[in-house]
């Protein structure tokens, strides 16, 4: 059986576009366009996958993603909105993913995908050892990348200073260009080493970067060049 998807916003249009995207995925989708009828749908007929508007009449998508998680044990939620830190932050609280919009319809099913196959949770993002010399720029100092995962990496770098506050991580070469930030940096024989996290939300540059991941960890269990 398919996957079910549940996805809730109210205005009518955004709500048709998400629903096609999502179905071209091969998903059982349902939308409605309500807080209260996505409420009594949760309870009725939870889904495998809850999207919802972060704006959703007098209501909120985060509000209804803390449900489904606290009454009805569904830990796959994705709220959609535009750009704002505060937001994105609440949803990482809530557990769920926080969808930047604009976005395409690949990178809405996406997501979902990785959602249902379970790459969301964090023992599905082990970092592996980086097999090759990984360049990039993290703010404007050269670094080699050492090993990754899908929520973060670990850098080495020449430079005498530590990366202090946020940087934009870039790798030209993969079009690749990310927000990072630094979690620790200390000294060591080859220079200074940082571990950086990205973002919880998703959007075209974290889509970017995951598929950069998925490419390096073939050609480390050599199956790509």
């Amino acid at each position: 059986m398919s996957p079910r998807v549940l996805v809730v916003n109210t205005d009518p249009s955004e709500l048709t576009e998400q629903v096609l995207a999502i179905a071209e995925g091969a998903f059982c989708v349902v939308g409605v366009d309500s807080y209260e009828v996505g409420r009594e749908l949760l309870a009725r007929m939870p889904p495998d996958v809850l999207v919802a508007a972060v704006r959703l009449g007098t209501h909120n998508g985060l509000h209804l993603a803390l449900l489904a998680s606290l009454e009805r044990g569904i830990k796959a939620t994705i709220v959609i909105g535009d750009a704002d830190h505060v937001l994105q932050a609440e949803a990482t609280k809530v557990g769920a993913r926080y969808l930047v919009a604009p976005y395409t319809r690949a990178d809405l099913q996406g997501v979902v995908t990785r959602l249902v196959s379970g790459k969301w949770s964090p023992r599905s993002w082990p970092r592996f050892v980086v097999s090759r010399r990984l360049r990039a720029e993290a703010g404007n100092v050269s670094a080699r990348i050492t090993n990754m995962s899908y929520g973060g990496l670990r850098l080495e770098m020449n430079g005498e200073d530590e990366l202090s506050g946020p940087f934009v991580l870039t790798l030209a070469h993969a079009g690749v260009a990310i927000a990072a930030r630094p979690i620790w940096c200390r000294r060591g024989d080859g220079g200074l080493e940082c571990g950086a996290a990205l973002p919880a939300a998703d959007g075209p540059a974290l889509e970017r970067w995951r598929a950069l991941v998925d490419h390096e960890r073939g050609v480390a269990q050599g199956q790509g060049v």
